[in-house]
């Protein structure tokens, strides 16, 4: 029995599951620590799609416009913003000198909409856009409360528009940045005809499948002398370490960035459904 127990303990597998379990135990403890910290925190979202770019008439007369107004760009743009903190944020907290508000560069703001709140009594409301911005205010938002607004603009890129301003010990809005799998599933040639749940099942499997295979390959040489092919000592870890980067996707993939009732707003702009 004692041999059978020396056995596992110096095998390989057995050395790997105890530094997964460690690293683990560290990532629960900072969770855990994170979420009991009180703290305040703003933090929003957003994804665009262009309905045309650089549209040059090929009849002098035609025109494109918005409501009145020529464009030859114009984005629709859905953004997010919620507390993300476990502080109640207040309007006191919004500062009048550096107002809470959506703005744009190198482009212009034609129209701005409120597309859903979490709860009416936050009041949410959105004053007439001023050229290249739109501000915001609201009279409380609880942990996980904000709502999601429709802006549509002429800047051409989303790195031209996002939400600024202060609030007291807040500071200014955090954006979260889109996940790394939403931005391949963006760049495939049918992006349309695979919704993100799927993508990520679909990716997080494929993952499962190749961590599968290679511990297969750099364990079952055993004893066996060294070799390309079943290498030994710390070599395996390193090689393990090729994976790193695709765990790293699949567990952002599977974490919440926003509160669940905004997600759809920011996944498929054909299915929104206006509060």
């Amino acid at each position: 029995m004692e041999q059978y127990i020396k056995e596992i303990t110096q095998s390989p597998a057995f050395a790997l599951a105890s530094f997964a379990v460690g690293i683990l135990g560290l990532v629960l403890a900072i969770v855990f620590y994170r979420r009991t910290k009180c703290n305040k925190s703003f933090s929003f979202a957003h994804r665009s799609i262009p309905i045309f770019r650089d549209s040059t008439p090929l009849v002098s007369k035609l025109r494109v416009q918005y409501e009145g107004k020529d464009t030859k760009n114009l984005t629709l743009t859905h953004m997010a913003f919620w507390n993300s903190g476990n502080e109640t944020i207040r309007d006191i907290d919004l500062v009048g000198n550096d107002a809470l508000r959506v703005a744009v560069e190198e482009g212009t703001i034609l129209d701005a909409e409120l597309l859903f709140a979490t709860q009416k009594a936050n009041n949410i409301s959105l004053a007439k856009p001023q050229e290249a911005s739109v501000d915001l205010a609201f009279r409380f938002l609880d942990a996980q409360h904000g709502g999601v607004v429709r802006i549509v603009h002429t800047a051409t890129s989303r790195r031209h528009i996002d939400m600024r301003g202060t609030l007291m010990g807040v500071g200014a809005p955090k954006e979260i940045a889109e996940r790394i799998t939403d931005r391949v599933r963006r760049r495939m040639p049918f992006p349309r005809s695979m919704s993100h749940r799927e993508f990520k099942w679909i990716f997080t499997i494929a993952v499962v499948i190749m961590t599968g295979g290679m511990l297969a390959a750099l364990f079952a040489g055993g004893s066996a002398e060294a070799s390309p092919a079943h290498p030994t000592g710390p070599w395996r870890y390193v090689l393990l370490l090729i994976l790193a980067p695709y765990w790293f996707m699949v567990v952002g993939a599977h974490r919440r960035q926003l509160p669940k009732e905004m997600e759809q707003y920011l996944q498929d702009f054909g299915t929104e459904t206006k509060a």
